[in-house]
């Protein structure tokens, strides 16, 4: 039940009411900015999907070369699956050819092993060559001096001529 002072109330109540009216009126501007902005690209997006009819208008076209082009390229590979076939008969030959190849190859690796028996020995004696000739040198330098010295003695001789 309205009370007695609900008459008085309603020039506050008004009043409020124009405030929230008028809060909500402020933020107008800004939106009618947000809109235009909204219409200005929608225009640009029509813009977009016009060119992009055009662009898809000749598709349809290119879609069937495709197809003839697809079709040639099934009747160029249809006979593929026999190349594969007679790839496969020849890599079987080759299998073949290839099924001894081992059996050689151990051949070879025995032959390999009695060579390097056979070199064994040679390498040790190689070395016992190296080292006597390593150790050769000092004393051929020896015996070098010695005969230095033996041709500044006879060069000292009276009888020897000096050529």
């Amino acid at each position: 039940m309205p009370s007695l002072l609900t008459p008085l109330t309603i020039p506050i109540r008004l009043l409020d009411d124009v405030r929230s009216i008028a809060e909500s009126l402020r933020h107008l501007p800004r939106m009618i900015d947000e809109v235009a902005a909204l219409s200005t690209r929608m225009e640009g997006m029509q813009d977009n999907l016009r060119g992009l009819r055009d662009d898809l208008g000749p598709l349809p076209g290119g879609i069937q070369e495709v197809n003839v082009e697809l079709r040639g390229l099934r009747t160029e590979l249809a006979p593929l699956p026999g190349g594969i076939d007679d790839v496969h008969e020849q890599l079987r030959g080759m299998r073949g050819d290839l099924s001894t190849l081992p059996k050689g190859i151990d051949r070879m690796a025995t032959d390999l092993g009695e060579v390097l028996e056979n070199v064994r020995p040679m390498d040790a004696d190689l070395s016992s060559v190296e080292t006597a000739v390593r150790e050769l040198l000092p004393q051929m330098e020896g015996v070098k001096q010695e005969l230095d010295r033996l041709r500044s003695d006879l060069a000292g001789l009276p009888f020897v001529s000096k050529s």
